[in-house]
């Protein structure tokens, strides 16, 4: 699997990262920013520790910004 760091630089050096930045600073980011313990998933992330990420994805996707911010990526990515 590859380093986050790596997957970070492919997403910023793509076409699309005018897009996820954008998301990253759309009005639904900023306010699930405010729900998530961002340390907890970096950690996580960083360790490997799946069950702690599929929690915090879960408690993203539960939120109406989560499913909007979520269908908005989705979109960006699947296009051309």
């Amino acid at each position: 699997m590859k380093d986050l760091n790596e997957i970070g630089k492919m997403l910023m050096n793509s076409s699309k990262a005018d897009k996820i930045k954008a998301a990253a600073n759309s009005p639904e980011a900023q306010k699930l920013s405010k729900i998530i313990d961002a340390r907890s998933v970096e950690q996580a992330a960083k360790s490997g520790d799946m069950a702690t990420l599929q929690k915090a994805l879960a408690q993203v996707m539960s939120t109406e910004e989560g499913k909007r911010l979520a269908a908005r990526l989705s979109e960006e990515f699947n296009k051309e």
